[in-house]
């Protein structure tokens, strides 16, 4: 093999590897779950609810 045609099937392996690979990772990472995030409890004008929220959504 000539080193033109191993820089060839070098850069065809890295471009089908580099086409592939992000749509094989979305379909084997799970996707997350929608958790409830709006607490009965907590009015919408709370000065605090964002807050609550994104600490509900770190799960503190």
């Amino acid at each position: 093999m000539s080193v033109f045609q191993r820089i060839k099937f070098g850069t065809s392996v890295i471009l089908t590897l580099a086409t592939v690979a992000p749509s094989a990772a979305q379909m084997l990472a799970p996707m997350p779950a929608f958790a409830q995030t709006a607490f009965s409890d907590v009015n919408n004008n709370y000065w605090a609810k964002d807050f609550i929220q994104d600490f509900h959504k770190e799960r503190i």
